[in-house]
């Protein structure tokens, strides 16, 4: 992915990438991984605790090295990704059928 993809108004959003890696890698759901915040994150056990949105259940998942390279890059403190965590369900659903990589 060299180029950073556009958001539903053609601005380039740095975010993207990063979003749809955990995505793809820790398998939740958009929402769930949209609203991630750094204080879930266990740095020690190498571990990411958070509910799930749609049923409530508490989901652990190990950081394997490259989601812990994404997570790294990613804010200190509050949401991990502030901006994508603003969209709703369905514009994320949308963006990523039309993304521009």
């Amino acid at each position: 992915m060299g180029r950073t993809p556009k958001d539903s108004r053609g601005e380039r959003n740095a975010e993207l990438p990063e979003y749809y890696k955990l995505v793809w890698h820790l398998g939740g759901s958009q929402t769930d991984i949209a609203t991630l915040t750094a204080e879930s994150i266990d740095w020690a056990a190498r571990a990411n605790s958070y509910a799930r949105m749609k049923t409530g259940s508490q989901a652990m998942i190990h950081l394997g090295d490259s989601v812990a390279e994404v997570l790294r890059g990613r804010p200190q403190l509050g949401l991990l990704f502030p901006q994508v965590s603003k969209w709703r369900v369905r514009s994320r659903k949308a963006f990523i059928r039309r993304v521009d990589w």
